[in-house]
């Protein structure tokens, strides 16, 4: 399971949370057939300020009662990662899209060094260093 660490310099000014420079952001997490895996994001995301939209992108209907918020969005459509990732991101509106991995486990502060990114470099693609905590020991390689 990768755990998501900001990269770079995370010290710099951005937007504050919340306020009218902030770009709207959507989260999207592709969830397969079967894959219990993001269940493990909900204290993540529960945390999160409603101004973020989640978007948990499915091959299969959403279960109920499983803790999810809501107005967090549970869209189905065909299998396959990238089907998935492309039907959120078409039915999306936000300004930004952030795609993490239904197994990920994000930094309590990776929000904030997001849009502290984006406040420095609106124009740029942005990502997360990854640090590998289990699978073969090569996985290290995709960090």
């Amino acid at each position: 399971m990768p755990i998501i660490k900001p990269s770079g310099d995370t010290s710099l000014p951005g937007p504050a949370p919340g306020s009218d420079d902030d770009p709207s952001l959507a989260l999207i997490i592709p969830v397969g057939p079967g894959d219990p895996s993001w269940r493990g994001l909900l204290p993540f995301l529960t945390d999160l300020p409603t101004d973020v939209e989640v978007c948990f992108s499915a091959c299969e209907p959403r279960p109920p009662d499983t803790g999810l918020a809501p107005h967090w969005h549970w869209r189905v459509g065909p299998a396959g990662r990238a089907r998935q990732l492309n039907l959120a991101s078409r039915a999306d509106n936000s300004q930004w899209l952030w795609w993490l991995h239904a197994d990920s486990l994000p930094a309590a502060d990776a929000l904030d060094a997001l849009r502290r990114s984006i406040g420095k470099a609106p124009t740029a693609l942005h990502w997360f260093a990854l640090a590998f905590h289990d699978g073969p020991r090569l996985s290290v390689l995709n960090a």
